[in-house]
C-alpha cells in the first residue's frame, strides 16, 4: 500500500483482480480479443477499489507495479480509443446478466432511467468540456455533460451506459441533443425480452425539452 498525500490515509493497490469478480468478468471474455479482454478485466478489478475519479491515469495508479500482466497507461487508453469491441454489447450483455440473476418472470418490471450529470473540470483540454447551466447547483460550472442511465428492477439497478454531450458549434458536425442520444444511443440499442415489461423514465426537465 501506498501512503495518499492527500488525505494521509493508505491508498489501496491491486495486485490482481479479485476472485469473486473473475467468474462474473469471464462472461464478457467473447466480446473482446485476447489482448482487449485482458485490458477490460485489469480495468475493472481497478475500478473495485479505487477510491478517486475514474480516469484511466488512476485505474493504472491504483494497479500495483508487481501486478501480473499489468500493461502501460497508453495500452489502456488505446482500450478505449481504438480496441476492436462494441460497447453496446458489452452493456447488452451485462443486462442479460442483471434479468437473469433476478429471474425475471412474464409481465415484471425493467425501468430504464435516464438523466443528465455534470462532472466539473479545469482547462479545457478535455474533450466535450464547456460551459454548462447546472440546474442541481443554479449556477454554471466549466466541465463536461453526461445523458447517463441505469436499469431498476425489484429494488435493486445496475449502471447502463453514459454518453458523452457537446455542444453545438461549428467544430461539432455530429451534433446531437441530449435526447437524441439517449433514444439513439442508449434506448434504441437496449433489448429486453419481449414478456417483460420495459419502463423509460425522465424526470420533468426532459418532458419540458420535448415539449418546446
Amino acid at each position: 500500500m501506498d501512503q495518499n498525500p492527500f488525505f494521509g490515509s493508505k491508498m489501496i493497490k491491486i495486485v490482481k483482480v479479485p476472485l469473486q469478480l473473475e467468474p462474473f468478468l469471464d462472461k464478457f471474455r467473447d466480446l473482446f480479443t485476447k489482448p482487449s479482454y485482458g485490458s477490460f478485466r485489469d480495468l475493472c478489478g481497478a475500478l473495485s477499489v479505487c477510491d478517486k475519479s475514474k480516469t484511466v491515469s488512476n485505474l493504472c495508479d491504483t494497479m500495483a507495479d508487481c501486478s501480473k500482466g499489468k500493461k502501460s497507461r497508453s495500452s489502456y487508453n488505446w482500450f478505449f480509443s481504438d480496441a476492436n469491441w462494441d460497447e453496446n454489447e458489452v452493456a447488452q450483455r451485462k443486462v442479460d446478466l442483471f434479468i437473469d440473476s433476478l429471474c425475471l418472470k412474464k409481465n415484471d418490471k425493467i425501468l430504464l432511467i435516464i438523466d443528465d450529470t455534470y462532472n466539473e473540470k479545469e482547462g479545457n483540454q478535455t474533450d466535450g468540456v464547456g460551459k454548462f447551466y447546472d440546474h442541481s447547483k443554479e449556477a454554471y460550472i466549466w466541465g463536461n455533460n453526461f445523458v447517463t442511465s441505469v436499469v431498476q428492477s425489484k429494488g435493486l439497478f445496475i449502471p447502463h451506459k453514459a454518453k458523452m454531450y457537446i455542444k453545438n458549434d461549428d467544430e461539432n458536425e455530429n451534433f446531437k441533443t441530449k435526447m437524441e442520444i439517449a433514444f439513439e444511443e442508449i434506448i434504441k440499442p437496449l433489448v429486453v425480452p419481449k414478456s417483460i415489461d420495459l419502463y423509460i423514465v425522465f424526470d420533468s426537465w426532459w418532458f419540458l425539452s420535448m415539449a418546446v
